[in-house]
């Protein structure tokens, strides 16, 4: 995706509406815009943003789980 996607797009995002291909395009194009990132922030409610962003396997349990003395 070279062009940023529309308002639309963007709050299909936050709203979980899109589906593959356009969600994985639409994501990483967000990864490298800071344009598009402003927009989300812009866009989300609090604290909708954190349930977008992808958890690596030590935390897809919980926030401290995999992680040692806590």
């Amino acid at each position: 995706m070279n062009q940023c996607p529309s308002n639309e797009t963007l709050e299909s995002l936050l709203s979980g509406r899109l589906n593959e291909p356009a969600l994985s395009a639409v994501a990483e194009h967000i990864d490298g815009c800071a344009a598009c990132q402003a927009e989300l922030e812009r866009l989300a409610e609090p604290g909708e943003l954190s349930e977008l962003r992808p958890r690596g396997p030590a935390r897809s349990g919980g926030l401290n789980e995999g992680a040692p003395g806590l």
